[in-house]
């Protein structure tokens, strides 16, 4: 096993596995810890060429969007000897080339336009939300798989999500359940990465703990039972597969109830909720793991303590279906034509797409 000190642009130390904590790697007789010695010049000059690289393909990219396509083929040359290959060769080829014959057979449809996706048969709930925010979003998060930064944000509520998953276990198993329990399993779970400064992510922590209190009162008043925490489903339909996670299934009586937990501070209106794809496919899924359909769905906002709830009705079922397939369809003909609108000014694909260009 390995890991490093610090990764990416972080400013400080990472922090130790607890799996090699628990193992007290250092010190355990039945482990062998070296430290691997490495160049730094040599570390250092891969850097500078990976920056290079990048900075080349987002001009590169840039450009074919501006269709300024002359620019394109120096930048080509150069890449090429950036990886110690022979730049010359990019225009021999091109000198090779019957322009006429390829637009002929372009005319006549015997060269067709290459498919960047293969047929997909297994699909997530997070992915219909993502493609109907922005097909575009959709393009370089999921066929081009183009990693972006750590939000402290969203770590927070992954952070948040797994804590309560933790309780709602200890909750099922006929455990108490008390703040300072929560906190342990916070500090367990903390990833500190993407904070900036150690006095934001004291904060994050404060805030955190203040949610988690405000879920252990909570939970004290639940007249439900949890039956599931962090239920994994894969349902079908028609030929494809969704799969996903139900953070909580509660039961009174004899209905069920889906909770998904939300630490964001603007709560969903009913309305909205309505054309939720992920509740209910979530309400898809209880029909089919427990055989009988939900009683209710809901949004559990962590912060005010406020639960969003629906009763779903048959026909919204079936239009979220509709809405899936339809969306599947578009996936599947690579139609990832963009949403501009105010989301361009924090997209974490901004430098990729020209669409916010066309905003300013």
């Amino acid at each position: 096993m390995t890991y490093a000190k610090r990764y990416g642009d972080n400013k400080r130390d990472s922090k130790i596995s607890q799996f090699l904590e628990e193992i007290d790697y250092t010190k355990n007789p039945n482990i062998y810890f070296i430290t691997p010695r490495a160049d730094p010049i040599s570390i250092k000059e891969d850097s500078i060429k990976g920056l290079i690289r990048q900075n080349y393909i987002s001009e590169i990219i840039s450009d074919l969007h501006r269709n300024d396509y002359g620019k394109v083929l120096p930048k080509l040359m150069l890449l090429e000897k950036l990886e110690g290959k022979e730049p010359k060769s990019i225009v021999q080829n091109l000198k090779e080339l019957d322009y006429e014959a390829i637009l002929k057979q372009i005319e006549e449809g015997e060269i067709k336009k290459e498919k960047i996706i293969e047929e997909e048969l297994t699909f997530s709930a997070s992915q219909f939300t993502t493609y109907k925010r922005c097909p575009r979003i959709y393009k370089y998060n999921y066929v081009y798989r183009i990693p972006t930064l750590p939000k402290p944000y969203f770590d927070l509520g992954g952070t948040v999500h797994n804590v309560i998953e933790e309780l709602s276990k200890k909750i099922m198993e006929g455990e108490p359940i008390d703040i300072h329990l929560a906190i342990r399993y916070l500090k367990a779970f903390w990833k500190g990465e993407g904070y900036t400064t150690e006095k934001a992510e004291r904060e994050a922590m404060d805030d955190a703990v203040e949610i988690l209190d405000t879920f252990i009162q909570e939970q004290q008043n639940m007249g439900t039972t949890i039956v599931e925490a962090e239920k994994n489903f894969t349902i079908k339909l028609e030929k494809y597969s969704i799969r996903g996670f139900i953070d909580r299934v509660d039961k009174d009586g004899d209905d069920y109830i889906i909770w998904d937990y939300k630490t964001s501070k603007t709560p969903m209106s009913e309305n909205e909720l309505r054309k939720d794809f992920q509740l209910l496919i979530y309400d898809m899924a209880v029909q089919q793991l427990f055989g009988k359909r939900p009683k209710q769905v809901g949004l559990w906002y962590l912060r005010q303590n406020k639960k969003v709830v629906i009763e779903p009705k048959d026909e919204e079922i079936q239009k979220i279906k509709d809405q899936i397939l339809e969306t599947i369809t578009k996936i599947m003909d690579e139609d990832f034509t963009p949403k501009p609108g105010w989301e361009c000014g924090n997209c974490d694909y901004a430098i990729l797409c020209d669409e916010k260009e066309k905003l300013s």
